[in-house]
């Protein structure tokens, strides 16, 4: 916890004189780091602004990476948190989503954005297994060597877009899907 009032800029020791819970000073944490996450994209389609509000939110958190425990358990219970996902749920039914459909949409962003967060932070692949030829047996694991020898060239903005993008081609294709009429050929 001190770690991150640290890289907030504010001191823990006074903080509690005014927060009842430790739960209480966590939910504050997550609503500043989520502050600047911009919630409003501009006009645009469906998809567009998803891939804004993804954007968003990942700038935030890794603006604050000592933060991502905490994000990651309260990003429902902040008021910040609960904005963000309002926008994005609002973004889904712009595209014609509603029930289950957009219910699973929405768990498969926020698991790709938060999964993505707490990659690139606790299990940075690329940097990691650049190291992997060296410790691998190629004749034994060759696309794994292979693999680590290319993600020596990824960086994680490019992982993370590419990544959106296959997510959200596959909402599309959902969403055509779903608005297709359906009867008897």
């Amino acid at each position: 916890m001190r770690s991150v009032a640290v890289e907030l800029g504010v001191g823990t020791m006074s903080l509690y004189r005014y927060i009842e819970t430790r739960d209480q000073l966590e939910i504050m944490i997550v609503d500043l780091v989520l502050a600047k996450v911009a919630l409003k994209p501009p006009a645009a389609e469906w998809s567009d602004a998803v891939s804004i509000l993804a954007e968003e939110m990942r700038r935030a958190l890794t603006a604050h990476p000592a933060t991502a425990t905490l994000v990651v358990t309260h990003r429902f219970t902040s008021a910040n948190g609960l904005r963000w996902a309002e926008a994005l749920l609002t973004a889904l039914t712009a595209a014609g989503l509603t029930g289950k459909q957009r219910y699973f949409a929405f768990r498969t962003l926020v698991g790709y954005v938060v999964g993505a967060f707490q990659t690139e932070y606790t299990v940075p692949f690329p940097r990691e297994t650049a190291a992997l030829p060296a410790e691998l047996r190629a004749d034994e694991f060759p696309l794994l060597a292979e693999n680590a020898r290319d993600a020596r060239r990824v960086g994680f903005d490019d992982e993370f877009r590419y990544g959106l993008g296959v997510v959200l081609d596959g909402l599309a294709h959902s969403v055509r899907r779903s608005s297709k009429p359906r009867g008897r050929l």
